[in-house]
This record gives structure tokens, sequence and C-alpha cells, in this order.
């Protein structure tokens, strides 16, 4: 027998209540989705119903479950076996897309006939879902919620002119998100526009502490509507407080090659790295920027 992948979104993801299920466990993405629609059962967790041709995604994560860790999952999730009649929860193998590819993995659906009266959660995320208000605007829970910004929204200048600085002096230092790498995959008018990608590596940025005011306009600025990016929680590293936070960011929804960035956008990312991140990180930045955009900093 080899290991199992497992996807799931709900209660064992990051933070969830059931995670402690997950301790120990490697995880092999952090940003994972696969084609299907998300419901909310009403008893604090999510079911996930798969519809070939569905154009909607569901998010969540994927991990390495050593040999006979599925017996303890299909326990929670009350799985006894294939169309077994005390089956809350079918075990299908899906498509799951993450950053480096496509894998096959294991989850946990409804099936059509168990979704009467329940509700969608229409952006596939259960983690998201309870930053929105009737599934339409955002807004901050009571716990605090930090937001780690890796592009242009590290440099204030444009909070200023827009007069939404206000909104983001709740500053909390440097940020580092390891595990991804600094891309620009989404294509805008005039080049391309700063994501971070699953792939490896170390993205350093600014945490900010935020309320209402700055998560709405965050979600307009990042296109969230039209399907420009979309908000995801990460795990970040805080300088501040000496350890992981969770993290709201933005990250590009449908991703495309990298593209060449404006100078007056890199020139507000360099701006905003050089007052938080470390002195490594800085030239690294400056030397990617050079030798494959040609922009050089004064």
């Amino acid at each position: 027998m080899k290991d199992d992948l497992v996807f799931v979104y709900g209660t064992l993801r990051e933070g969830e209540s059931n995670h402690g299920f997950m301790k120990g466990i490697e995880r092999v993405a952090e940003q994972a989705r696969t084609t299907g629609t998300l419901w909310d059962t009403g008893n604090g967790y999510p079911a996930m119903t798969v519809d070939n041709g569905s154009e909607s995604f569901v998010y969540g994560e994927v991990y390495r479950i050593p040999e006979g860790g599925m017996d303890a999952l299909d326990v929670l999730e009350d799985y006894y076996g294939p169309n077994d009649r005390r089956n809350e929860y079918e075990r299908i193998s899906a498509a799951i897309q993450v950053d480096t590819g496509t894998l096959q993995a294991w989850t946990y659906i409804y099936k059509s006939e168990q979704i009467a009266g329940l509700t969608p959660i229409r952006c596939g995320d259960w983690k998201m879902n309870r930053l929105l208000d009737e599934g339409e605007e955002p807004s901050v829970p009571a716990k605090e919620l930090f937001y780690f910004a890796y592009g242009s929204c590290m440099d204030d200048r444009r909070f200023l002119l827009q007069g939404v600085d206000r909104h983001f002096l709740n500053q909390a230092g440097r940020g580092v998100a390891k595990g991804y790498r600094l891309a620009f995959t989404y294509r805008a008018t005039d080049g391309g526009r700063a994501d971070i990608i699953e792939t490896g590596g170390i993205v350093e940025g600014k945490l900010y502490r935020i309320g209402n005011e700055a998560l709405a306009y965050l979600w307009q600025r990042e296109g969230v509507a039209a399907g420009s990016y979309r908000p995801a929680f990460i795990r970040v590293d805080s300088d501040e407080m000496k350890g992981k936070v969770e993290a709201l960011t933005f990250i590009v929804l449908d991703k495309k090659e990298e593209s060449s960035p404006p100078s007056w956008y890199l020139e507000e990312i360099i701006r905003g790295a050089a007052t938080v991140v470390s002195p490594a990180y800085f030239l690294q930045l400056k030397e990617m920027f050079r030798t494959r955009f040609g922009y050089e900093y004064c």
C-alpha cells in the first residue's frame, strides 16, 4: 500500500475545528481547488457536491495521509464504504488543481439528493465564507484579522491619494510566506500584476491589522467581484507576533503566463518593500526587477 492524498475543504483545514486530526501530517498544498459546489449544512460544517461540467470551484488544502490513516478520516466523515446506506459522505477520487499542476486525491462529498434545502456557499471557500455577509459584502469577524500585502499594497502612497490611509494605520511589521514565490500572472491592459504561487520559495511582505473599511476597499481594489483576484488565507511568519499567524491575502484567480509590469507598478512594490522587508529580500527584488523587466531602482 502507499500514502494517500486527501483534499479537505471544511473543518479539517488549517485553523478549523477538526484540524487536530491533521496534526503531524504533511500538507502538500495550502492553495488547492476542484470543480464542484460547496453547501452549508447548517451543522457547523460544509459539504461538497460534484457536478460534471460545473464552472464553479471549491477551495481547500491537500494533505499526504500515511498508510492506514484514511480509516480515521472515514470514521470522522461517517463513511462506511461505497454506497453504504449509513454514509453521510461518499468518498471519491477527484482531480485537484494546485499551483504545481493537477493531483488525484480522495475527498468527501454529498450526493445530489442530500442538498435539498441547503444554502450554497457562493465563494466556494468555507473559511472565506466567515467573512461574507449574506454572500455579498465582506465584513471582519470579532477576532483580529491580519492582511498580508506582498505587492503594491505594501506602499502607502495610493492609500493616501485615495483617502483610505486611516484604515491601514495599524501595521504589524514584516510577514514571511514560505513555500511561495512572487510572480506576475495577472494581465492588466498595461502589463502584469503581482501574484504569489505555491511552487516553493519565500515571499516577504507587510502585515496589517484591518477592519471592515479596509476590507471593503481591498475587495474593490483587487477586483474580487470581477474575478481578477480571490481572497485566500495563508499562514505567515510574523516578526511582531514571533510566530505564525493566519492572514488574509489576495491571489490571482485565473493565472496566465507572466508578463512584464509597468514601471510605475514596480516602483510601488519597491517603495513599499523598502520600509518592511529584510535587506536580503529587498536586494532579491531589485535584482529580479532589473534582470527580468529592465527596471532600475534609483
